[in-house]
């Protein structure tokens, strides 16, 4: 009994001591805008963002999700086996509860790509490293940025809508008009800063083509989005991206969807992986 209440004494004695004093001492640290040194680690750095679109065809994200409910395909049951708890039939039947694993998956994966672009626009800004590829790295984050937006007023129509990194509360929700129109805005300002040829070292990233077919899908939709006709500006688009030379259908279709299809004409932008991985 006797040694009980030591060790009880013992260890109340410890807590007491080790709850008291919960600061630290950091022996070394590195600001934010000191840590990228050179161009070549702020090109790695924006590379995160681009992983992220890795997510898009994953099973049960947002693919599926537009798969499904644009009656692309249906998912049979098989015995039970694939009705997953009827999350494929809640899609559907357009029946779909918050909790629905393709929804939740489809806008996570958005919403991760938009943070992603916005620490790194952050990052690349604050930097103060200057070097001639520096605004179109900026550039390039921000019409991926875009992209992901696209995505989320096309799915979801009005959203929380923040381009500050440094926000920290939710973001404020904004209608798909109003972030629309920001969208064009910042697509077209920051164009001229994107490469114009598709080439070896822009593969996998935004080039002017991939913002041109961005504006395009946004024109196309803009009539039945909020009732504003915009089918000239989608012909510009279109036109804008035939105007580059670069870019024809490929005699056979399969050849945009080989291992190495570096070489294809008709693909306009890529999502890059890895075959050891995915």
């Amino acid at each position: 009994m006797k040694k009980t209440n030591i060790i009880l004494s013992f260890v109340i004695c410890i807590l007491s001591y080790g709850c008291t004093d919960l600061s630290e001492t950091v022996y070394t640290g590195v600001a934010m805008n000191d840590f990228f040194k050179n161009e070549k680690e702020l090109v790695a750095n924006a590379g995160r963002a681009y992983t992220k679109l890795q997510g898009y065809n994953s099973e049960q994200s947002l693919w599926t999700l537009l798969l499904q409910a644009s009656d692309e395909c249906a998912v049979p049951a098989c015995g039970g086996s694939w009705y997953s708890n009827g999350r494929y039939e809640e899609i559907q039947t357009n029946k779909i509860p918050p909790a629905n694993k393709l929804l939740t998956r489809g806008w996570n994966w958005i919403f991760n790509g938009i943070a992603a672009c916005n620490e790194i626009i952050y990052e690349t800004e604050l930097s103060p490293i200057q070097f001639e590829g520096k605004e179109k790295i900026i550039a390039e984050m921000k019409i991926l940025r875009a992209f992901y937006y696209y995505q989320a007023i096309s799915c979801w129509g009005n959203v929380p809508f923040t381009t500050d990194y440094t926000e920290t509360g939710y973001p404020e929700q904004k209608s798909r008009e109003y972030i629309f129109n920001y969208l064009e805005k910042e697509i077209n300002d920051n164009i001229e800063f994107l490469d114009r040829e598709p080439s070896d070292t822009n593969y996998g990233r935004g080039t002017q083509a991939a913002a041109y077919c961005i504006l395009a899908k946004m024109y196309l939709n803009a009539e039945a989005w909020f009732g504003t006709p915009m089918y000239d500006k989608a012909e510009k688009a279109c036109k804008d991206i035939m105007d580059i030379g670069a870019y024809s259908i490929e005699d056979s279709y399969s050849t945009n969807f080989d291992i190495k299809n570096e070489d294809s004409k008709e693909n306009i932008f890529v999502i890059l992986y890895d075959k050891s991985i995915y």
